[in-house]
């Protein structure tokens, strides 16, 4: 819980990284498909309607959160603008952490498996060791069905609109 994090460390610095519910049904969705019989392995809905549900719950739970600490111990980024500027949105994170951005952080992805994650976690973690991918944006509009698209919207409307996704 956020709040028991907030209570414990006073001073934390929050990151939130919104990205459109859609996409994220698509890679729920995705990784569904790989059906990983691991212990470890994400146990994700697959059903547009809980995971519109869950996404709205989670984005409302943060902000409730957000709106009750200093706006000077948290930042709000959009997955959008992390993936086609990377650098300038780092940047621009780091910046407020009193950090500067080095080259490695946007090269993340040319380290090596065993530097990141244990071997089996690679199953649906594989996208670590991959650059940033735009196909990543709006691929809701290829992947979902309109009548799922409209089922999320309907579901999630507010929390859409309030992120500039609708």
């Amino acid at each position: 819980k956020l709040e028991k994090i907030d209570f414990y460390y006073p001073n934390a610095y929050y990151v939130f990284i919104v990205r459109d519910g859609r996409d994220v049904a698509c890679s729920y969705k995705s990784l569904n498909k790989k059906q990983i019989p691991h212990k470890y392995a994400p146990k994700l809905d697959n059903d547009v309607s809980e995971i519109a549900k869950k996404w709205s719950f989670h984005n409302i739970k943060v902000d409730s959160f957000l709106s009750k600490i200093s706006s000077n111990n948290f930042v709000k980024i959009r997955y959008e603008d992390l993936v086609n500027k990377p650098e300038e949105t780092l940047t621009n994170v780091l910046k407020m952490l009193g950090l500067s951005l080095e080259t490695e952080q946007l090269n993340y992805f040319k380290r090596t498996r065993e530097s990141i994650e244990p071997d089996i976690f690679f199953n649906w973690k594989e996208k670590l060791l991959k650059p940033l991918d735009v196909d990543n944006i709006g691929k809701y509009k290829n992947e979902l069905t309109n009548q799922e698209i409209d089922t999320f919207n309907k579901i999630a409307y507010e929390v859409l609109k309030q992120n500039s996704y609708l």
